[in-house]
């Protein structure tokens, strides 16, 4: 549905980071940092036994579809958050091999602790929003509860691992759209009762 509205916004957010980037310094090299990535990199090459990356990286993509997918409720949401758990230890100590060229197992083995960590932040942040609305849609939960959840999720990453959501208040929609959008929703409302849908 908001294919058109990312390959919009998509450009226009890559050119004026593009521009934005061109017109700074270029920031000093931390070679500590350097040799810190470099070995992080290197770490799954060096493990000389472990599961196999392409297995994991397959079960955790069915486990959150199936978990938390389309349709979430909280047990799921709290089963996936236990199971992300034994993925993400299951990703520290998989073994692609030693080869460094042409290894995808070596990608999917540095992949699959992203892939744990933002599955995670996901499945977190679909449990504490208590409602539906959007593209998330809790089967608990099945209206939008403005009160409450009119605000923006934001996940918070402390520096001992432990993740936090912090919820922010949505600035208020300018006067003038506000009453263009109740326009729009009336008469979609008002077609919706002349085609007998509407309540």
């Amino acid at each position: 549905n908001s294919l058109s509205d990312l390959i919009v916004f998509g450009k226009r957010a890559g050119e004026h980071a593009a521009q934005r980037a061109r017109n700074l310094a270029p920031p000093p090299i931390d070679e500590d940092q350097v040799k810190a990535s470099i070995a992080t990199m290197l770490e799954p090459l060096e493990r000389g036994e472990g599961e196999n990356p392409g297995f994991i990286y397959d079960e955790m993509r069915d486990m959150m579809q199936a978990k938390v997918g389309i349709i979430r409720t909280k047990e799921e949401l709290e089963e996936a958050l236990e199971d992300l758990k034994a993925f993400r230890a299951r990703a520290d100590a998989c073994f692609p091999g030693t080869d460094r060229r042409y290894n995808s197992g070596w990608h999917q083995a540095l992949d699959l602790i992203n892939m744990a960590d933002i599955s995670t932040v996901a499945a977190l942040a679909a449990l504490t929003r208590e409602e539906s609305r959007g593209g998330h849609t809790r089967d608990d939960f099945p209206v939008p509860d403005e009160d409450h959840w009119g605000q923006h999720l934001n996940i918070v990453w402390m520096d001992d691992g432990e993740i936090k959501i912090r919820q922010e208040r949505i600035e208020p929609i300018r006067h003038d759209l506000q009453v263009s959008l109740d326009e729009v929703k009336a008469m979609i409302k008002e077609r919706a009762e002349e085609q007998g849908g509407g309540k």
